[in-house]
Formats: structure tokens, sequence, C-alpha cells
């Protein structure tokens, strides 16, 4: 296990560190409140458990066990046992410990083979809690993309907008947003039967994938379609880029069993703009500029500056 080791004492930090080291786990040591609080809020790895003395000067071991459960808390952090040490173990001292957020208990000095027992039990824990680390960010992820094209859904997307839109906003950075349609895609699934269909989807979203800046966001908004946020950039840059997307697109040759697949795109963008209180009229401009796209004969950029009426 990654051990966190919080205690004031050099001997006593030197003998734990010895002792775990010699059962295999990897000890990281602090000689105060302040280094081993520090340690969890700029990690230089996850830690499994923390062994935490009580009796130090400034913070005690019991208040810095409150402010590690605080920071859990408030910082979205997984919790992680807590083992004190202590060179009293009554059952009051105990019973403190345990209210402050502790887990277990061991009294100095250290017996080495009760601490590898402690240890052991802790390990047990810890392989539970990876376990559940990872059946949550599993969740998590099937929760917020698009299990056929690995993108964002909708809900994560407009999650991601809304924050991004906020961000905009209380900067005065520009912001801009393409809705992108790939036309004919019904005549793909009829004519070629829908395991074709999916594969020109998967084929587009990593097209994006591979092709949009870090700083971009797309997501998978239904069907054919899907919403490209491009933060920073001004309604000219995203315009030749959304161009160059479009280009590329075209340029695609999507294999699906015997057959090579061509599509292209109608993009319709807008950018944010001090009207805009909610993404709804972000939305429906970006998917007025796309309808304006389309209706236009298709595969071409289309850029609507004013708030329009959302298509029917």
């Amino acid at each position: 296990m990654n051990v966190l080791l919080i205690d004031d004492s050099p001997s006593d930090r030197a003998l734990i560190a010895a002792t775990l080291g010699h059962a295999g786990h990897n000890v990281v040591s602090a000689a105060s409140s302040t280094e081993g609080i520090a340690q969890l809020v700029n990690p230089v790895q996850e830690y499994d458990v923390i062994v935490l003395d009580v009796k130090m000067p400034g913070t005690d071991g019991l208040e810095t066990a409150k402010q590690i459960r605080a920071l859990e808390r408030d910082g979205g952090q997984q919790w992680r046992p807590i083992i004190f040490l202590s060179g009293r173990y009554n059952a009051e001292d105990i019973a403190a410990g345990i209210e402050a957020g502790g887990d277990d208990y061991l009294a100095k000095p250290i017996n080495s083979r009760v601490l590898k027992a402690k240890m052991l039990a802790m390990q047990r824990i810890a392989t539970m809690r990876r376990e559940l680390i990872a059946t949550q960010k599993k969740l998590e992820m099937q929760a917020n993309t698009d299990s056929l094209t690995g993108l964002a859904n909708r809900r994560h997307f407009t999650q991601l907008l809304n924050a991004e839109m906020a961000r905009s906003t209380r900067y005065d950075t520009p912001l801009t947003l393409a809705y992108l349609d790939l036309d004919h895609f019904k005549q793909v699934n009829d004519s070629f039967g829908h395991q074709a269909g999916d594969d020109v989807l998967r084929k587009v979203a990593q097209f994006f994938s591979d092709t949009i800046r870090s700083e971009d966001f797309i997501g998978r908004i239904g069907g054919e379609e899907f919403c490209l946020c491009m933060p920073g950039i001004d309604i000219a840059a995203a315009q030749q880029a959304c161009e160059r997307y479009r280009q590329g697109i075209e340029a695609l040759r999507i294999q699906s069993d015997a057959f090579e697949l061509k599509v292209t795109v109608s993009i319709g963008l807008t950018q944010l703009t001090a009207a805009d209180v909610t993404i709804d009229s972000l939305l429906e401009r970006a998917d007025s500029a796309l309808y304006r796209a389309k209706h236009n004969g298709r595969n071409q950029v289309h850029i609507e500056q004013t708030i329009a009426h959302r298509r029917i």
C-alpha cells in the first residue's frame, strides 16, 4: 500500500517507516500536521492509509484527522482509513480518536508484529476501496459518455457547456458553438444497414477527437447530430476551423464490410453574446444556423449571429 505517515518524532518515523517498508509498503513521511495536509492537498501519489501520531506540537493528531475528513468531504476526495498512534491507550483516548475521524488506534511504543497485523487488515480495506473507486469511475464514465462514439453524451455536454459559458462570461472571453449534422444520414442506414451507419458515426467521432484542439470539447447530441464548443476563439477563427473540419469529413473514406462510404456535414455556427443568460438561446442560435446550412444546400458552414427562433 501507499502509506502517509505523520509523526513529529524522527526516531518513531524511522522505525515505523522501516517496519512498513520491510512489509512491502511504500511510505511517505511528514514531520507535522502541516506537512501531512500538504501531501493530501498536492499528493505525490494516491494514499491507501494514513498513520497519524496523536501527540504533536501545534496541531495535534485529533485535529489533523478532522481536517483530513473535511478535506475529503469538501474536496470530493475518497475516504482513507486513519490509524492513530499514541502513548495513551485508555478508553477515553481511543473513543476521542474514533470520534475525530480515526478508524483504528495503536499504542506506542510500537510493536512491529501488531503494526504489520493492523496494516494487513487495512490492506483488505484498501483493496475494497480501490474496487469501489474503479466501479464509481466506470459508472461515471457510462453516465457521461455516448456508448457508440465514446464522446460526451447530451447530458454531459450540456454540463460542460454550462461551465464553459459561465467561465467565458466571467472573464469576458469569446466562446463559439457549432452544431453539426451529417447530411442524408438516413440514406446510409437505409441503403447499407444500421451497422454501416454506426461505423460512420464512430469514424466521424474519431476524426473530431483526433482533430479538435485540446481546449475544445464535442458531444453527440442525438442521432447524427454533434455539438462542438470552442472556447477562447472568435467567430472568424471558429469559421476557419469548422471549414477545415467540413473538408476533413468530406475527405473521409469509411470502410464498412464491403462498402466504402462517404459523408458530408452541415455546420451551424454562433458566438456567445451578452444577451445569452442561459445556454438555451446559444443552442437555439446554433440550431438555427444549422438549419440554414442544410436549407442552403448542405455540406457548408453557416453563421447565425442574431437571436433566431428555433426551427420546427
